[in-house]
């Protein structure tokens, strides 16, 4: 395009450029370097400055490289933490002890970055665990702890079982007072699979959007849901149900909305809603939709 521009205009391309610059007072930059800062731009809009259509109210596609993935800056907080407990640091601790979501945090550090040494920094996290009662985090710090295989460790994981009503139905599974320590690593391997794991990549998006909330990284989680709905409204197979790929689940989009209410973005919790709506109308989906009203009555 430059050459037709020189071939067809009478000026110097390169000195009306020049002295533009200068006027404007910006550097001299090579094409590749303006390309750069262009594709880098947009990523730097978000999560604050995303960009929406007025009527559709999907969010714009990014050009360039796309943003670090949600888990990454949600987990910066407990990976520090985790370095710091791992190091002894006392106040560390002490703040850790205190605070829910830091030890939430931390042990989702440690789910994904696990240690030979991590086991006694384990153990005092199942303590502290047991104050929400049962959550994800009480059951991941089982299955990291009992992943060790230690046979000292069944009577304080039997203990932690038995803290609540809850707890008892939760961690049912955990093997009795008498296991070898291969049942007890055996539980624990069969659990990290069915629940955690060690890849960011292979959890659900809702586990980080809830952790993001937590910290206060608001934003984060409302883009990221924004463009899990945006995907699914424009590709409705995502919602395809593993047991029978000829039927959707719409149970997604009911939290989806209730998520977007929660983050205080009415617009797009009713397009949310409209879509749900929208498919429980067909015949195929209304025994599904049945279903999950029953359920939540129920619950």
């Amino acid at each position: 395009m430059q050459r037709e521009i020189r071939e067809e205009c009478e000026i110097s391309l390169d000195e009306e450029r020049a002295e533009l610059r200068a006027a404007l007072g910006f550097p001299e930059r090579s094409p590749v370097d303006l390309v750069g800062m262009l594709h880098a731009a947009p990523a730097r809009t978000e999560p604050d400055h995303t960009l929406l259509n007025a009527e559709e109210g999907r969010a714009y596609d990014l050009i360039g490289r796309p943003p670090p993935p949600l888990w990454e800056p949600v987990l910066a907080q407990g990976r520090a933490d985790l370095a710091a407990l791992r190091a002894g640091e006392t106040a560390v601790w002490q703040a850790v002890a205190e605070d829910s979501v830091r030890r939430r945090l931390a042990l989702r550090a440690a789910q994904l970055d696990r240690a030979e040494g991590d086991l006694e920094l384990l153990r005092r996290l199942l303590r502290y665990a047991t104050r929400s009662s049962m959550t994800d985090e009480l059951r991941l710090s089982g299955v990291l702890v009992g992943g060790y295989g230690q046979a000292e460790d069944l009577p304080p994981l039997h203990e932690v079982r038995e803290t609540d009503f809850d707890t008892a139905c939760g961690l049912s599974e955990i093997p009795g007072p008498g296991a070898d320590p291969a049942g007890l690593r055996r539980w624990a391997q069969e659990t990290d699979d069915l629940f955690f794991g060690g890849d960011p990549a292979e959890e659900p998006l809702y586990t980080w959007t809830d952790l993001a909330l937590d910290p206060g990284l608001t934003s984060l989680a409302l883009v990221a849901l924004i463009r899990r709905f945006d995907a699914i409204e424009l590709d409705q197979s995502l919602l395809r149900r593993a047991d029978d790929p000829t039927r959707l689940d719409t149970a997604e989009l009911s939290a989806l909305a209730d998520d977007f209410e929660r983050l205080g973005e009415p617009v797009q919790a009713r397009r949310a809603r409209r879509l749900h709506t929208a498919l429980q109308d067909r015949p195929q989906h209304r025994t599904r939709a049945v279903g999950i009203g029953t359920s939540a009555a129920a619950g």
